[in-house]
């Protein structure tokens, strides 16, 4: 049977100078929408088609919200999923596939354990965290949109870098709202820009629809291990 701790994030300090994030998890709901995500790298660009649900599941007896990305790329298929405490939003484990490499994390307040492998090559993750701490990729967006988005809200936490094995600072700040046009349409959004303390150059920008708290657009900088460039996804339908 998996046994979920369950830890507030309040409970939790934050990496760097500032509070922890004060995440609203009755702010969290169930939903499906799609993305198009263009990648310049090296010159090139690639575009990517990612379908994101957020479902409410049982984990044990403990309630948890799923975040599943299906990714389709020149790469082929892909999936990356997220359990995350419903009464937390706290990560439990996460596990994803992208043709011969997957992931599987496991997570506690003592601990991220788990492995990453490449085919018959299999590399153990066992990273300790000395805060609140949350792991990029799928889901990551869902408890920053639950956050007091108003100008000038500031806060600290850990971000897991799996190609530095290493948890970095970051920080994350509202730094407004602006008009974005997704599919023919303006919608007011929450700027919110995450940066880490360590490599301010890759920097993440997330796009909070001011009413439905989804994510309808975002912007990463690509570490230089990646060849360097942008990743702007868009919502393209519900």
């Amino acid at each position: 049977m998996l046994r979920v701790l369950i830890v507030s994030a309040a409970m939790i300090p934050a990496l760097g100078g500032l509070k922890p994030p004060a995440f609203e998890p009755a702010l969290v709901k169930p939903d499906t929408v799609k993305y198009s995500q263009k990648m310049k790298v090296m010159g090139r660009e690639i575009t990517v088609t990612i379908t994101r649900s957020i479902k409410q599941i049982l984990l044990g007896s403990a309630s948890a919200w799923q975040v599943v990305d299906l990714v389709t790329s020149p790469m082929g298929q892909g999936s990356d999923t997220l359990d995350i405490d419903a009464s937390s939003l706290m990560p439990i484990r996460r596990s994803g596939r992208q043709g011969p490499q997957s992931i599987q994390l496991t997570f506690s307040s003592a601990a991220i354990r788990g492995s990453i492998s490449s085919g018959a090559m299999s590399m153990p993750v066992d990273l300790k965290p000395a805060g609140l701490t949350l792991p990029d990729g799928a889901g990551l967006e869902v408890p920053l949109a639950t956050l007091p988005l108003k100008e000038g809200y500031a806060a600290s936490f850990g971000l897991i870098d799996l190609m530095k094995m290493k948890i970095e600072p970051v920080t994350v700040t509202v730094t407004g709202l602006e008009k974005v046009t997704i599919a023919a349409a303006p919608q007011e959004a929450y700027k919110v820009e995450m940066v880490p303390d360590d490599d301010p150059a890759t920097s993440q920008t997330f796009w909070i629809a001011k009413g439905s708290r989804r994510l309808i657009k975002s912007e990463a900088r690509l570490p230089a291990a990646m060849g360097g460039g942008t990743a702007v996804s868009e919502m393209v339908t519900n």
